[in-house]
């Protein structure tokens, strides 16, 4: 590119460039003007664009506030112009335009001289906000439901006790859709378990009640499909499902109660008639179902982990449950890395007489100060366990059958030298020990079986003595 005799670059220069990017000039004192690419690839050419005919392309619902546009800004009432609006394309389509402008220069009499802007396409953009729009009209119309069914979510899966939830899953739901009665369904194997229910007649033992999945019902039709749906016709149901329906339950909606990617059980409506439910209720009852399960699930886990504590509420020593979970991780780890792991199993001598001899309670006291010596011999990386009753498990890593011996025998002096209040009679326990070898092909249950034989060794053998195989 060269400079001209001022040294400036001369505009024909930019044009190409400037058009690409949407600008556009028109000199009003010449009549000389250069159109952008973007009508151009819409069809039309610099002439036709020339003495303002692009306002004969205005759609008409845009033509009289641009017009007005325009004309201050010729009139030099003011001198930016900034609009959005659609333009028809040679082929008769309409475009959405954003188009900015402003006079670069104006006569002395302030009449249009040199005017500069630029054109953007924003069709798509506003296909997407009409369609935002749209659907948050729909929304808007929508919004006390909505609500009712957002804080309905909030509050279910805010609860974590099962029956405080079941009640709240019935008393969230009516809120959200207007039922007459209503049950919360668990699936357990082969039926559905009755949890809770609202509206059922007092002498309808509702709870009692289980929904065999071997009958032709409905629910079983909403479990296999995973879809909620509702049903006004019973006749082609069983007849036991049939008896119950005609007690006044004109229609029934099932919602699949789903979380995870798992079927958990059912929400089940009832309507008496002439009521029936709509598709409307159907959405919403769908829109629910996902924060019931989330609350079922939550609640049902938390019920799970309170029966399966992992700590023995007597001795304070871990349950066989976590002593199984992570016991797999040790051995595990000492299969790969091909390490030393020893497994004890421990059970006290007699003890069933020390029940009957000085009651149950002398024996839990036996049971703790027998689980303060297992810690007291064991490292911070040893499993224990109390198994059940009065057998205790080991599991000591990184251990050897010289160092396994000699905890053992440690524990058997220590039990042999106890001296619980209340229990006038010598203490004493048998110990099985077994190891991991390095084939992998052990599991748990199989060290445990070769501790719990040489166990059973060392009961034999008279007790009070531990046996290592």
């Amino acid at each position: 590119m060269s400079l001209d005799n001022s040294g400036e670059i001369p505009i024909k220069y930019f044009v190409k460039t400037l058009a690409k990017l949407g600008i556009f000039l028109h000199n009003y004192a010449t009549g000389e003007s250069f159109t952008n690419d973007l009508w151009k690839s819409w069809g039309y050419t610099e002439e036709e664009m020339a003495d303002q005919n692009w306002l004969d392309l205005l759609h008409p619902e845009d033509a009289a506030r641009v017009g007005m546009s325009m004309k201050k800004i010729t009139s030099g009432e003011t001198d930016f112009f900034d609009e959005i609006y659609r333009i028809r394309t040679r082929g008769g389509e309409y475009r959405w335009l954003y188009s900015s402008g402003d006079f670069i220069s104006r006569e002395e009499d302030g009449s249009p001289a040199l005017y500069m802007g630029a054109d953007r396409d924003i069709t798509d953009l506003k296909l997407y906000e009409m369609e935002l729009s749209e659907a948050l009209e729909k929304a808007e119309e929508k919004t006390l439901q909505t609500k009712a069914l957002m804080e309905a979510g909030a509050a279910l899966t805010s609860s974590l006790d099962l029956n405080k939830a079941i009640v709240m899953v019935l008393e969230k739901t009516r809120q959200v859709i207007s039922y007459d009665s209503a049950s919360v369904q668990l699936l357990e194997d082969d039926h559905l378990k009755i949890l809770g229910a609202e509206g059922w007649p007092e002498d309808f033992p509702i709870m009692d009640h289980k929904i065999l999945l071997k009958d032709k019902t409905p629910h079983k039709e909403i479990l296999k499909s995973g879809r909620a749906a509702i049903v006004n016709d019973f006749s082609h149901y069983d007849k036991k499902y049939m008896d119950m329906m005609k007690d006044g339950i004109g229609s029934w909606m099932g919602i699949p109660l789903i979380a995870d990617d798992r079927v958990m059980g059912l929400l089940s409506c009832n309507k008496i008639p002439p009521e029936r439910f709509s598709e409307e209720d159907l959405n919403l009852a769908t829109g629910i179902g996902g924060f019931i399960a989330i609350a079922l699930r939550n609640a049902l886990q938390h019920e799970q982990i309170k029966k399966l504590a992992i700590t023995d509420s007597l001795t304070g020593l871990r349950t066989r449950r976590w002593f199984y979970e992570h016991g797999e991780q040790l051995l595990d780890l000492s299969v790969r890395y091909e390490r030393k792991l020893a497994v004890m199993m421990l059970d006290l001598d007699y003890f069933k007489r020390v029940n009957d001899d000085f009651g149950h309670k002398a024996g839990d006291r036996v049971l703790v100060e027998v689980g303060k010596i297992l810690l007291q011999n064991s490292r911070k990386s040893d499993l224990i366990c109390r198994y059940g009753g009065e057998e205790f498990a080991m599991m000591l890593p990184e251990t050897d059958s010289e160092g396994a011996e000699t905890i053992a025998e440690r524990i058997r002096e220590g039990v042999e030298k106890l001296n619980v209040f209340d229990v006038s009679r010598p203490l004493t326990i048998s110990i099985g020990i077994s190891y991991s070898g390095s084939s992998g092909d052990e599991s748990i249950d199989h060290l445990l079986d070769k501790a719990d034989k040489a166990l059973y060794m060392a009961k034999n053998r008279g007790r009070n003595c531990w046996i290592s195989i």
